[in-house]
């Protein structure tokens, strides 16, 4: 179930105790997301050395996203998967 809470769209876990777990995967695939688009755009502008430099950033943030992503129930890990998809691969 998706709330709005503030200008943050938020996803409830089941349990509390999968909560912190959720909240820290979409943050990380919103990091990651954000920084394979900021390497995107430094390999279109031939930019060689932050492109480098994001693309270790982002490798980092993918892996850590993956990490809490593991630590939930299948059911939520779909639910977080589909909200950083549709809401911040742009």
């Amino acid at each position: 179930m998706a709330v709005l809470l503030g200008a943050v769209n938020v996803i409830t876990a089941k349990t509390k105790k999968n909560q912190s777990n959720l909240n820290k995967a979409i943050d990380w695939g919103k990091k990651h997301f954000r920084i394979s688009d900021a390497r995107d755009r430094a390999y279109d502008d031939d930019n060689m050395r932050l492109a480098r430099s994001l693309d270790r950033q982002a490798e980092s943030s993918f892996d850590k996203y993956t990490t809490y992503l593991e630590m939930l129930p299948k059911a939520e890990q779909k639910k977080v998967d589909n909200y950083v998809l549709n809401n911040y691969n742009k």
